[in-house]
């Protein structure tokens, strides 16, 4: 454990405010409009798989 927290690289602060902006509206649409926040969740889940790929295989 300690030699990940040692590799651990802070997320942009930019980036973590975001991720909040995204989560709140998210969290609201659950309850409102479920379909749609999974549809959202889904496009995410792609953005998430292609982004991840690239830090993988570049870094």
């Amino acid at each position: 454990m300690a030699d990940v927290e040692a590799r651990a690289v802070p997320v942009p602060d930019v980036l973590d405010a975001l991720l909040d902006q995204v989560e709140q509206p998210l969290d609201r649409l659950a309850g409102d409009a479920p379909l749609a926040a999974l549809k959202a969740i889904n496009r995410l889940e792609h953005v998430i798989a292609e982004v991840g790929d690239a830090a993988a295989y570049r870094g």
